[in-house]
């Protein structure tokens, strides 16, 4: 069973496809048209707020994880919060990824598109995977400025990200539970609260820089940025009964991460 996309600008895209047409052959060729263009930003838009709620819930869920001492899933979180906040954040300036199925089969051909009048999709060849593709586009698009110039262990912090998730999920002979991995294990789960609030007030990037905090601090930090950038609130996309469960995600034990709850706003 195939089940659809439920991104919007993903679906407007296949319905500008002929029925009668190969999606993944019509689209090399489709030129966007000036009305196309500005309906395809106002999905893009919508799958911003999107991805940015599946980012702050992905960062919860992280925090949920570590205290309960699920090592691998912190990690695994983590990344994927940065993951969604990356994709939001392309959204937001009118580049999409999207998939299209090669006919019957079973496999898919990956896309790129700006949205732009006289604009075209464009083929991924040199870039098969998703993650690594969405890590170079937003890097090219320049980084946040607290990330400027930013290396983790002398690392690209979101290569590092990427680096750590996949060791941990692929690469690891076993999980490391119940102990942390060094990425984790200077951290005090029954800190989390006054952690992020430090990482808050950092404006030096030291604990960015750090592979000891990297693995809390940049994700913390990209979702005050983006939270920053656009509220995610909006009409049958995210409502406040979602918001209101986020903020219940921010009590771990006898914890409250109120620097996650000011972000969600009042």
């Amino acid at each position: 069973m195939t089940l659809k996309s439920d991104y919007c600008a993903t679906n407007y895209v296949l319905q500008l496809v002929p029925k009668s047409s190969p999606a993944h052959l019509y689209l090399r060729d489709r030129i966007l048209g000036a009305e196309e263009a500005d309906k395809l930003r106002i999905a893009a838009a919508e799958d911003a707020r999107r991805y940015l709620y599946n980012g702050c819930a992905s960062f919860l869920g992280a925090m949920q994880s570590f205290h309960k001492q699920e090592a691998v899933w912190t990690i695994t979180k983590m990344y994927y919060a940065v993951f969604y906040m990356m994709r939001a954040a392309l959204c937001r300036s009118n580049f999409i990824i999207f998939h299209v199925r090669k006919g019957n089969s079973s496999t898919h051909t990956q896309f790129t598109l700006s949205i732009l009048d006289g604009a075209k999709p464009e083929l991924t060849p040199d870039f098969p995977s998703t993650h690594k593709l969405v890590a170079k586009v937003f890097k090219d698009s320049g980084y946040p400025a607290f990330m400027t110039g930013l290396q983790v262990g002398g690392d690209d912090p979101i290569q590092w990200l990427l680096q750590q998730r996949e060791y941990w999920q692929y690469r690891c002979g076993r999980f490391p539970d119940p102990e942390y991995p060094d990425a984790l294990a200077a951290l005090d789960p029954a800190k989390l609260s006054l952690l992020l609030e430090t990482y808050s007030g950092d404006n030096t990037g030291a604990y960015l820089s750090d592979p000891a905090h990297a693995m809390v601090a940049l994700p913390f930090r990209l979702l005050d940025w983006s939270m920053a950038a656009a509220s995610f609130l909006m009409k049958g996309i995210v409502d406040q009964e979602d918001v209101n469960h986020l903020r219940r995600q921010c009590r771990i034990s006898k914890q409250k991460l109120s620097a996650v709850d000011r972000l969600l706003g009042s």
